[in-house]
């Protein structure tokens, strides 16, 4: 049998959702011979992607139309293009990776359609909806998780989220959670982090770090001003502090976007631009601590690469920070000034990779795409059945 995909932000497989198409089908395929997954994208899939699928997984690409505009081309490839090619191909059974099934069900009664919803965001910040066809783009959005057979999601927090904001009833949505890229489970070479580190001038576990995006919502402002009480403590100490590493780099220039210009000659803060994972799993690996403090999320791999490589956790005190990492990471009140920076100055003196060591392991051993992936064929099956 097979089944379609919209795997539509496969073509860029770093961001969240694109490493959860990347990894979780993967084993998907590996575990379910019986079924042959077709991966619809609008755009094309990174060979070397492409080389790492099973032959049951396969890619395929239907181009957004050109000379509409993007949001509308968007929402043709997803309501028109995708349904007319599984009509096409007499393919009625559909997973959607993100919530894009159609807002009408009648290609589909007689499949399944399953949907996975990574958080509630766009729902929850009115700033998400900010012009008409944006606010009808999501109602109708919405409108459609209701018809879906099932809807997965990411986190308890985030299912949470769903029944509240979109109306959906507990016992159709399952919980399952991602896990990292395989990569951040081992790690790196003691050479190439040293390559890496002397390239920006860092020294190993004498830099704070940060990765994650910077829409408004991943409260880089936030983070600013707490490095900045840390420094001034630093200085009525007479000590040197830790530099800030900020990685990657804006998607988009809108003012859901945290504006890095203002930054790029502050003091003590460097600006990595995109950098590669293998570097990334070096920072990770080297740096003193990871901070996130970010006020809302479906999941937050980042947390979860970070901790795969021991780094310490300083994170916002909200409901899926404390899913994730449990009592593996000092939580920061949002609401309250310097806490992260006091936390920082009491353990200047100390090993905090040593003492967090044996709680990261038990942490992330708890994640898995291949026990992700044996829910998912679970859901299917039981649907299809």
């Amino acid at each position: 049998m097979k089944i379609g995909v919209n795997a539509r932000l496969l073509a860029n497989p770093y961001v969240g959702i694109g490493q959860h198409i990347r990894f979780l089908y993967c084993e998907l395929a590996k575990i379910d011979q019986e079924n042959e997954y077709s991966l619809i994208t609008a755009e094309n899939v990174p060979e070397f992607l492409k080389k790492q699928f099973p032959e049951n997984l396969k890619c395929v690409l239907i181009p957004e139309k050109k000379y509409i505009p993007k949001s509308l081309a968007k929402t043709y490839f997803e309501q028109v293009s995708i349904p007319k090619y599984l009509k096409k191909e007499g393919i009625k059974n559909a997973l959607y990776t993100y919530p894009a099934n159609p807002w009408s069900n009648f290609i589909f009664k007689d499949g399944i359609n399953i949907v996975t919803v990574h958080d509630a965001i766009v729902w929850k910040l009115p700033e998400y909806q900010r012009s008409i066809l944006s606010k009808l783009y999501h109602f109708q959005t919405k409108k459609a998780l209701k018809k879906a057979d099932k809807v997965v999601t990411v986190s308890e927090s985030s299912k949470n989220d769903l029944i509240k904001y979109c109306g959906l009833k507990s016992e159709n949505i399952e919980v399952v959670y991602n896990d990292v890229n395989p990569l951040f489970k081992t790690k790196p070479d003691d050479g190439f982090v040293a390559v890496v580190l002397k390239k920006f001038g860092l020294k190993r576990n004498n830099f704070l770090f940060y990765c994650g995006g910077y829409e408004v919502r991943k409260n880089i402002e936030k983070l600013i001003k707490e490095y900045d009480l840390y420094q001034e403590l630093c200085m009525e100490m007479e000590i040197k502090p830790y530099p800030l590493v900020l990685a990657g780099q804006n998607l988009n220039k809108n003012k859901l976007y945290f504006d890095l210009a203002g930054l790029k000659n502050k003091e003590n803060v460097i600006l990595t631009g995109f950098i590669e994972e293998n570097e990334l799993r070096a920072f990770y690996s080297a740096c003193f601590a990871f901070i996130h403090l970010s006020k809302e999320e479906g999941f937050n791999i980042p947390i979860l690469e970070a901790a795969n490589q021991g780094a310490p956790l300083i994170v916002s005190d909200i409901p899926v920070h404390r899913e994730i990492a449990g009592e593996n990471a000092k939580y920061v009140d949002l609401e309250k000034n310097g806490e992260v920076a006091k936390y920082l100055i009491s353990k200047l003196d100390k090993d905090l990779r040593a003492e967090c060591a044996e709680d990261l392991k038990s942490m992330v051993g708890g994640y898995s795409w291949s026990e992700s992936a044996k829910k998912y064929k679970k859901i299917i099956y039981t649907l299809i059945k």
